[in-house]
Order: C-alpha cells, then structure tokens, then sequence
C-alpha cells in the first residue's frame, strides 16, 4: 500500500492535469506500481482462476492421496509400467481385472512331469500283454491267469462247476441221498431252483431191479439205472430239457419193483437255467 500513496504522491507532482496525454506519460510509473499493488490485493481476497495451476507449480510430493477424489483416477493417469506387484494390495486382482488375451502360455504347459503327450497312451490303443483290448474297454486274454496270477484264498467252491456240467456258472452243489429199501419209491422237496448235474447209485444185493430219477409228474430225467452189488454204478444219460426243477418240486427216485434195496445220491446245481 506504500507503493500505491506513493505512486499517487508523484502522480500530483508531476505533469499538468489539463493535459491528459503529458499527464499520462509524466506518470507511468506511477500507475504500473498501482496496478501491480492492486492485482496482489485482488488475488489475495479472491481465489486461483480455474485451470490456472500448472504441474511445474506444485511442489513435488506435495500432492497425496487425501488431495485425490475417489474414482477420479483411471488407468490413463497412470504411466504404463509403472505399477509393480508392490504397488496392489494382496488378493484385490480377480480374474476379471485381467485381460486373458494380454497373458503368455504358462513354461512347459503342455507337458506333464516333462513329458508330451506322445509318451502317454490313449483311450483307444490297444492293451498288450495279460490284456486285451483297447484301453477304455480292457479285458484280461484268455489263458492269462495261471497259478502264479491266483492268490491263496482267490478260487473258493463257488468259483468251481462239477464235471460234465460245461457251460455251466460255477457255484457250490447240492448233493441228495436216497435210500431206496424193498423198492419204496424215495422223494425229497427241491429247496430251490437247480438243475440235475449227476446220479451215482451203490446196491445192497446182487441184480434185482432198476432206479430212475424223476422230476414232477414223474418225469424221467434219468434212464433206467441198474444198481450192483457193493459198487457205485453212474447214470449213463441225463435229459437236458428235464433236468431243470424249481423251488417246491419233487425230486424222486423211482424203483423198478419192490425188490430193489440201494442207495442213490444225486448232484445238483442250483441257480441254473435250463
């Protein structure tokens, strides 16, 4: 303020007011110094002008995150490479923040534990070996399995058929005993379905008779058998299409006259189709 009565004390003293130019040029210094001292008032009193702050008139650091509105930043404001993983707090980044299309394929990606896929096999190559088939429908060859492959407990009673039964599931038998005295006719109910696999028969005494084995009805599934004295004679014939019974059948051993004195024991399969 010095400076503006200064400014107006030489402006009286100097040049003839009646004279506007003489006036003006007579105090040019006079009115630069007010003009200045004034312009400092008016900043001083009022505010920066809109977009007046420049970047070379901040003081470096002296902008921080408080001088920042939320959301005002976007990723054109940040130097490309700038940012480093120290820079993103912890398990803020999602799948979502990243563009697939900006990633390399992963080192060794297709390779597992250093091998490519021509080191492996496919679904559909064929087995070698014990095996048979190709890989996504393997069998073990026939004739594979020896006494070698078989553990000590791996074929029980089940697993076995009797012989003459060719064809036929394996599974535990059923053995029925009949005696047959003075040629009574000698019957047992069948406890479930089988199938007639075998006949044996032993005689008490020297030739008098025959036996049969028959089904419901009396349907022969043996032919005639002649049992010896003191030696186990075997049915010579077994009807297929008879040997099958059901749960509740008879099973009958059928004397050929009263004088037949023997014993018979007849094997049986059971869960066997006819």
């Amino acid at each position: 303020m010095r400076q503006v009565f200064a400014a107006m004390a030489l402006s009286r003293t100097r040049g003839d007011p009646r004279n506007p130019r003489r006036h003006v040029r007579s105090n040019v210094v006079g009115y630069l110094a007010l003009f200045v001292a004034l312009s400092g008032v008016t900043y001083a009193a009022g505010s920066v002008p809109k977009n007046s702050v420049s970047s070379s008139s901040i003081k470096k650091g002296a902008v921080k995150s408080i001088d920042v509105r939320d959301g005002t930043l976007t990723g054109t404001d940040v130097r490309d490479e700038t940012l480093t993983g120290t820079d993103v707090s912890d398990g803020t980044l999602t799948g979502a923040d990243i563009n697939e299309g900006t990633l390399s394929e992963v080192p060794n990606a297709g390779l597992l534990d250093g091998l490519n896929a021509s080191a492996f096999v496919a679904d559909t190559d064929g087995a070698g070996g014990d095996l048979s088939g190709s890989f996504s429908s393997l069998n073990i060859r026939a004739g594979a399995v020896g006494a070698s492959e078989l553990g000590a407990t791996a074929v029980t009673p089940q697993n076995l058929a009797p012989n003459g039964t060719a064809g036929v599931q394996g599974t535990v038998p059923i053995v029925f005993l009949f005696a047959v005295d003075d040629g009574v006719d000698a019957m047992q109910v069948v406890p479930r379905s089988l199938a007639v696999a075998d006949v044996w028969t032993i005689g008490k005494s020297a030739d008098v008779g025959t036996v049969r084995i028959e089904g419901p009805g009396g349907t022969p599934i043996t032919d005639q058998i002649d049992p010896d004295a003191n030696a186990i004679v075997r049915a010579s014939n077994i009807d297929a299409g008879e040997w099958h019974l059901f749960a509740g059948d008879p099973l009958v051993v059928n004397a050929s006259n009263n004088q037949v004195d023997a014993l018979v024991m007849v094997l049986a399969i059971p869960n066997v189709a006819p």
